[in-house]
């Protein structure tokens, strides 16, 4: 009874905390030589909103849908929105632009070390970063939602 307990104990853990990105990330005192890079000229212009998933990661697969629903029905002809999917697979939304961009990185366009999947970043129309979610939390360390994406593009689409 004591073993499934604890194996209980220690998936509930694992599905709470999110995915883990399997990208390496830089030792905490490791110089990194490269500079923040700029945002790719396709996602200017317009608001963006990139997606950072994996198809092994459980909150993904089930977020994907409610994304899809909620975010590309109502936003995709006024704001880029593509999924970098991390581990080069695709999900099931077929409509949603999706694929394995290296230039597109979590780090290199917010400043801020990530490696859990599903985090997203929220830019306005100029490539800023208007919102950010490592892992389902913000940098305030509260929960995100798809909720908040759609608060967001609203404010930037007025």
């Amino acid at each position: 009874m004591r073993k499934i307990m604890v194996i209980t104990s220690i998936f509930v853990m694992v599905v709470l905390a999110g995915c883990v990105n399997n990208k390496q990330l830089p030792k905490e005192n490791e110089n990194l030589t490269e500079e923040r890079s700029t945002l790719p000229k396709d996602f200017l212009g317009k608001p963006s909103v990139i997606i950072f998933a994996a198809t092994y990661c459980a909150h993904c697969q089930k977020s994907m849908p409610e994304f899809e629903t909620k975010i590309w029905n109502n936003y995709h002809d006024k704001t880029n929105i593509f999924v970098n999917v991390v581990d080069k697979r695709e999900f099931e939304q077929k409509r949603i632009k999706q694929g394995f961009r290296n230039d597109l990185d979590f780090e290199k366009i917010t400043g801020h070390k990530c490696g859990y999947v599903p985090s997203w970043v929220i830019l306005d129309k100029d490539g800023n970063v208007v919102d950010e979610s490592c892992g389902g939390k913000g940098a305030d360390n509260k929960t995100r939602t798809t909720q908040d994406i759609e608060t967001n593009l609203k404010n930037l689409l007025k």
